[in-house]
């Protein structure tokens, strides 16, 4: 069985984060008997539904009045397979429903063979800090050496991913022990933060503080561009 995660960015949900199983269908809706339930004016009763074919979860649209969209393409009611950290959104109002799908394993199936060409791209590195598939870390083009452990790289990834959002506990557990299924104290997740803030501020020349602390509920992570450094 496979499982991945739906984190709540945007819109009121009993969990901000929501694991989904391959063995299952997902109805997302205002209807009480849909699977995953939103209290949204804009969210049709049956919206859309997330199923899983040919080892890949695919988002389809239920012929919603306001539409389903995945990193800004409407999703037609054929269906879209989702890719990690891409981000759906019920209806194209402000006022919308915004989920990010979190794909468990992409970080140790993902392949990705960087050339120097792309390394010397300087598109790639318009930020100071920058990831790359290979769950590499640079700061201003210079990588961090050694690697950030497996779980400092997951906890940071989701962090930068939402970079500049407020992101709880709860769902940083989720990121970085997808085994324990959010059964983490505070105090472990506490001193990972603090050693990727070690890290990060060691390799560093700019005294930018990236890492934020949001007291009572969790961290949030700011870039900059490499021009403001």
């Amino acid at each position: 069985m496979k499982t991945a995660k739906l984190f709540v960015e945007k819109g009121k949900s009993d969990s901000g984060v929501i694991i989904i199983e391959s063995v299952n269908p997902y109805i997302i809706g205002r209807s009480e008997g849909s699977d995953i339930t939103f209290e949204n004016p804009y969210i049709s009763r049956n919206h859309s539904e997330i199923t899983f074919c040919e080892n890949n979860f695919v988002l389809k649209d239920l012929n919603s009045k306001n539409g389903t969209f995945v990193n800004n393409q409407k999703v037609s009611e054929t269906g879209l397979k989702l890719s990690h950290g891409d981000k759906i959104s019920l209806s194209n109002y402000e006022n919308n429903i915004v989920l990010v799908f979190w794909d468990n394993e992409a970080t140790v199936t993902l392949k990705y063979e960087p050339n120097t060409k792309e390394l010397n791209d300087t598109s790639i590195f318009e930020k100071y800090i920058t990831i790359d598939k290979l769950r590499n870390v640079y700061i201003k083009k210079d990588l961090i050496t050694p690697p950030l452990s497996s779980r400092e790289f997951n906890v940071f990834e989701f962090l930068y991913l939402k970079e500049g959002q407020t992101c709880s506990r709860d769902q940083i557990s989720f990121a970085g022990w997808p085994e324990r299924e959010g059964d983490v104290s505070d105090q472990e997740i506490d001193k990972v933060i603090s050693r990727i803030r070690n890290r990060l501020e060691d390799n560093s020349s700019s005294n930018f503080k990236y890492i934020y602390t949001h007291r009572g509920y969790g961290y949030s992570f700011k870039n900059i561009d490499n021009h403001q450094s």
